[in-house]
Parts: structure tokens; C-alpha cells; sequence
């Protein structure tokens, strides 16, 4: 009998745990890019508008050893500067300064800049230059799933130059 009744509860145990829902696997999610304070946020508009004063003015080859203070200064806040970089590269009308972006971006060790560096690279009314260094700002992000993004940018790009700089870069992701 208390073999039965031990059987019973052991089986009716065995059933719930059965029916019971497995809970869903956690999922770690990363801040999310960007989120920097006030104060932060002032100070790299001040630096992108002081790059911004200065690639009116001088060449694409100054701007870039005249700057390198600001560059690094960039690169120290970190991920957090990199939305303001996209926001000025989608609205810069000046082919210098988003140049100097899209070069910062390659050393932004972050992610977040391949989907707009794709876009630049994409984009066939953007200047040659910019499109080229977008490819090797792809590259220096060493981000293997970027090669995703390129064969089908690869397939998009009507410039040869551009598309055999594409197959550099994912020659180098590989």
C-alpha cells in the first residue's frame, strides 16, 4: 500500500514538473549606446563643432594632423560620442569633415558605426573618398559579421574602385 501511494505521488510530481513551463533564458543585454551625461554630450558638440569650423577651411590632408587632439579626445569618451559622429555624418554637407567621421569611426572600437559606414560606402552620390575610407574604417573594427553587410553592399555598389575595396575589407574580416 505505501508502495502504491509513494508510486502515486512520485508519478503525480513527476507530471507537474512535466507540465511546468521552463523559464525563458535570460538574456544579457548592454546598455545601450549613447548614454552619456549632460556634460559629455556638450563637450563633444563643442569638438565636433570646432572640426566642423575647421574642414571649411583647410584641406582634407590638414584636417586631419589638425585634429588629432580632438580625435583622441573622442576615442577616450568612447561609444558614447558615437551617436553624435553618425548624426553629423547623416546631415554634414561638407565632404571633409564626415571624411574625418567616418575615419574616427574605423577607432571607435564599437559596433554601432558598421550599419552607417555601410550606408556611406553604399551611398553612390558620396564622395569616393569617403566611400573608400568607410571600407577601411570597416576593416579597422575588425567585426567578422560586417562581412554580412559588405556582400550585400558588394552587390549594390556600382563603383568598381569602391567594390574592390569591399572585397578588401571582407578579405581581411575573413
Amino acid at each position: 500500500m505505501i508502495k502504491r501511494i509513494f508510486t502515486a505521488v512520485a508519478l503525480t510530481v513527476f507530471l507537474i514538473a512535466g507540465c511546468a513551463k521552463t523559464p525563458p533564458p535570460v538574456i544579457v543585454v548592454p546598455p545601450p549606446a549613447g548614454e552619456i551625461d549632460t556634460e559629455t554630450i556638450q563637450r563633444v558638440e563643442n569638438i565636433l563643432e570646432r572640426v566642423k569650423n575647421l574642414a571649411d577651411s583647410v584641406s582634407l590632408d590638414r584636417l586631419g594632423s589638425s585634429t588629432m587632439n580632438e580625435s583622441v579626445i573622442l576615442m577616450d569618451i568612447g561609444e558614447g560620442a558615437v551617436p553624435l559622429l553618425i548624426r553629423d555624418l547623416k546631415t554634414s554637407d561638407n565632404y571633409r569633415y564626415r571624411y574625418w567621421l567616418v575615419d574616427l569611426m574605423g577607432y571607435m572600437n564599437t559596433p554601432h558605426g558598421i550599419i552607417p559606414l555601410v550606408e556611406v560606402i553604399e551611398d553612390e552620390g558620396e564622395e569616393e573618398k569617403v566611400r573608400m575610407r568607410a571600407c577601411e574604417s570597416i576593416k579597422e573594427l575588425r567585426y567578422p559579421k560586417a562581412i554580412d553587410y559588405l556582400l550585400i553592399s558588394r552587390d549594390l555598389v556600382r563603383n568598381d574602385s569602391v567594390r574592390e575595396n569591399i572585397d578588401k575589407a571582407i578579405g581581411y574580416l575573413r
